[in-house]
């Protein structure tokens, strides 16, 4: 009985310590299902051994999310940007978007249920559930969301300050939209890619925010080298026909915004300083009928400015936008030399109404909207600065460059003044992206110190992320100041089969953004080498190398296209001197012992810059001849030239920092 019982037990035991057959367990069409495993000899002191288990089966459900979203993502989306036939703008996120997709999705990650928990003794191992249906509920929420905030985004940056700010509103409407670019269709839920509404306008170029002037081919990745040349005739050809399209779109806006400006005008013109209606209009009016307190009505004065405008051949206006009655009736009480100047309070309720009026809507994909929305800010910067190659002497350090960024939006408008940017905001459509253009410029000018009446050849940019190398690795980040300068620093030693100094956007201040148009400068960089001089000094009763010389593997160590060596002391630029002692204590009996020490220094002309001590183990000998002691003394010597030869490029490495 007593064998049964044992046998029942060790059964038991053994299924207790098995791996649980649920290990294998799969999603299905319903629930993602996740398996963690962790080894208890991994684990961090204190650390919960189940709920790291059940971390890691999170991870796993969220790996399989962040593929089937990437996995719905068009395959047609590329690095480049473009347009399709129907104007839509296509374009893409960095291979840095997926890298960290899993990881968003994780954090996003809400209703993971534990569903099992079990060990063998050395494995932990926890199953973990996330229903399907809550989950693209919720990212359908989330998405509204992040459109929403996108979108709020876009609207500062509109108004903003040209500066590293506005890069990061536009970098943070990218970055929460990036997942949801695919769309989702299944049985849960149903929804396309995040979509905005824009207006084009006759004065905001070919679509979105691209200049008329912009004659870089956005169709083309100036990343892509294996492009054939039918691609580029045919994008070439895309672009062409995109340009000829909008080209008519806009005469035709242009046509319906000079209209509705002189209509504007007109309505301004029936108005005294005092908002009453002028006596020369009222006199010319047959249809101003006065009523019984000698007063004309609205309506008389729609009618009569209807009928007037009719006579004059100006426009139709029959039919008006309640935009429009709004500013007519700004106009009826506000007193306006120019109805389009800001000091007038109707400046806005007129905007509006031009906007409506010649503006015409457009539904496009919101990440390419945003995307290009960057490309066109990033394609202002400008840097200036030397860019006369450098000469460098290895190991003496260049002194600092300073850089500026610029915007070069100015330079391309002929240098307006400030009092010329404010008329020009008058004549473009109100909130318009080029009306943004020149608002945003007006706000740097006015929070500038320097006045610029006579005229401005370019605006500082200020918090702009700049990331410069010099050399192989050797690699710094920075940002411009208020005056829009950033200093480069160089170091003693400039590594690299010929180097150059590389100034560029740094690519990692966003976490979204794939900059592919960014501005550069690209200087390059001679470096003469450095001449170092030798000096070694063996110390030993013998006076000799002891059979192992030295130089030999400090020149191999120090081999470099930088470095030269030279027995002109007075034309070196550095020096290493090398001492190598044999120290011998004798001890009874013909025994000896025998030790090496090696110390090597690098100095110049202001000090010891660097030092090193190599030492041998204590070795025992025996003998009474000079010879059986000289033998000792190398062997002690070869034992430590090989520690010497082992941890010359650890000195290299050090000298060189």
């Amino acid at each position: 009985m007593l064998k049964i019982i044992q046998l029942i037990f060790f059964v038991l035991f053994s299924i207790a310590l098995s791996t649980p057959r649920w290990i294998n367990d799969v999603s299905d069409d319903k629930n993602w299902v996740g398996i963690g495993v962790v080894n208890s000899r991994n684990l961090p002191p204190g650390s919960d051994p189940i709920e790291t288990a059940f971390n890691n089966a999170v991870k796993s459900i969220a790996s399989q999310i962040s593929i089937q979203i990437e996995a719905s993502m068009s395959e047609e989306l590329k690095d480049s940007v473009y347009f399709d036939d129907q104007g839509n703008a296509i374009s893409t996120f960095s291979s840095s978007f997926k890298n960290s997709l899993s990881a968003k999705v994780r954090a996003k990650l809400d209703g993971v249920k534990k569903v099992k928990a079990d060990s063998d003794g050395n494995n932990y191992y926890c199953k973990a559930s996330l229903s399907m249906k809550k989950y693209w509920k919720d990212m359908e929420r989330r998405r509204d969301d992040a459109i929403s905030y996108s979108k709020s985004n876009i609207e500062k940056a509109l108004t903003a300050e040209f500066d590293g700010n506005l890069f990061k509103y536009l970098d943070e409407a990218l970055f929460h939209i990036f997942e949801f670019q695919g769309g989702v269709s299944n049985d849960f839920v149903d929804f396309g890619p995040p979509e905005i509404t824009i207006s084009i306008c006759p004065e905001s170029g070919t679509k979105i925010a691209s200049e008329d002037n912009n004659d870089d081919d956005l169709s083309i990745d100036a990343n892509e080298d294996n492009s054939t040349a039918d691609e580029d005739k045919a994008k070439s050809k895309l672009k062409e026909k995109k340009k000829s399209k909008f080209d008519k779109l806009r005469e035709k806006s242009k046509v319906k915004l000079d209209e509705m400006r002189e209509r504007i005008n007109y309505y301004n013109s029936f108005f005294n300083e005092t908002g009453e209606i002028k006596d020369e209009i009222i006199e010319d009016s047959s249809n101003n009928i006065p009523n019984e307190n000698n007063q004309v009505n609205e309506a008389n004065e729609i009618n009569s400015r209807v009928n007037d405008a009719e006579s004059s051949g100006i426009v139709d206006t029959r039919i008006i936008s309640a935009e429009e009655d709004e500013c007519k009736k700004c106009l009826n009480f506000a007193s306006c030399e120019n109805p389009f100047n800001e000091e007038c309070e109707c400046s806005e309720t007129c905007g509006i109404a031009i906007a409506k009026e010649v503006c015409q809507e457009k539904t496009i994909l919101l990440a390419p909207y945003i995307t290009q929305m960057l490309d066109g800010y990033l394609q202002r910067i400008n840097f200036s600065g030397n860019e006369t190659p450098i000469n460098i002497k290895f190991g003496n350090k260049y002194n600092r460059l300073t850089f500026r960024s610029t915007d070069s939006y100015l330079d391309k408008m002929s240098f307006k003044s400030l009092d010329q940017l404010v008329k020009m905001r008058e004549t473009l459509v109100y909130k318009s992206p080029e009306w943004a253009k020149v608002q945003n410029l007006i706000n740097q000018l006015l929070n500038n110190k320097t006045r610029h009446n006579e005229g401005i050849v370019s605006l500082p940019l200020f918090n702009i992320p700049i990331k410069y190398c010099i050399g192989l690795n050797n690699c710094s980040n920075i940002y411009t100041d208020k005056a829009g300068y950033f200093d480069i620093d160089f170091p003693k030693y400039i590594h690299g089969d010929d180097p150059y100094l590389y100034i560029s956007i740094d690519n990692d201040f966003f976490k979204s953004y794939n900059p592919i148009f960014s501005p550069f400068i690209k200087i390059p960089i001679k470096v003469d080498p450095m001449y170092i001089h030798i000096e070694f000094d063996d110390i030993n009763e013998w006076n000799d190398d002891l059979g192992y010389p030295l130089d030999s593997y400090l020149i191999e160590a120090f081999n470099n296209n930088n470095i030269s060596f030279t027995d002109n002391k007075e034309s070196s630029d550095k020096f290493i001197t090398i001492k190598s002692e044999s120290i011998i204590n004798e001890m009874n009996n013909d025994l000896f012992k025998v030790r090496h020490i090696t110390s090597l220094s690098f100095s110049d002309a202001t000090g010891i810059l660097y030092e090193k001590v190599f030492k041998s183990k204590p070795k025992t000998c025996l003998g009474s001849s000079n010879y059986d002691l000289k033998n000792c003394a190398a062997e002690a010597k070869k034992n430590l030239t090989k520690k010497f030869r082992k941890g010359l490029k650890k000195v290299e490495s050090s000298v060189l920092k």
